[in-house]
């Protein structure tokens, strides 16, 4: 597509489709796991002593705020998705209101007469005015 091109590069579109749902995938494999170590934390998997307690709780909170970032940032995959599909959407019903439009530019027969300069009157298309000296042929310098 050259730089004065306006549209929607397929390729383009695909490899970012194709990129977001592999973070699409790799968000709910994390948020999977991250699930998977937060619930692993009880009282069987650290020590009684109030130091490894307060190490516990902490690294659950941490855990846990990870899956919520990790959720946030699912959502937002999904909204660039919804958006991605809109805005594809849009420019495929784009493409069909501009091709409509460019259609009017199809050639029609000219039905606007023809005043040859220095001519008070018209003349019809493919028609050649009468001028002082005769007829003047399409590539006649009328000046």
């Amino acid at each position: 597509m050259s730089k004065n091109d306006v549209g929607v590069d397929i390729e383009l579109l695909e490899q970012q489709v194709s990129t977001l749902l592999r973070l699409f995938d790799r968000i709910d494999v994390v948020i999977t796991q991250a699930s998977d170590v937060r619930s692993s934390q009880d009282s069987s998997t650290w020590s009684t002593m109030p130091s490894a307690q307060t190490f516990a709780e902490g690294y659950r909170t941490e855990i846990a705020r990870l899956e919520a970032t990790f959720a946030t940032l699912r959502e937002r995959v999904e909204l660039i998705r919804d958006n991605l599909r809109l805005s594809a959407s849009a420019q495929s019903r784009t493409d069909e209101d501009v091709q409509g439009q460019l259609e009017r530019f199809d050639p029609k027969p000219s039905t606007t007469p023809y005043f040859p300069p220095g001519y008070p009157g018209p003349v019809a298309p493919g028609t050649d005015p009468l001028g002082p000296q005769g007829p003047v042929r399409s590539g006649d310098d009328l000046r």
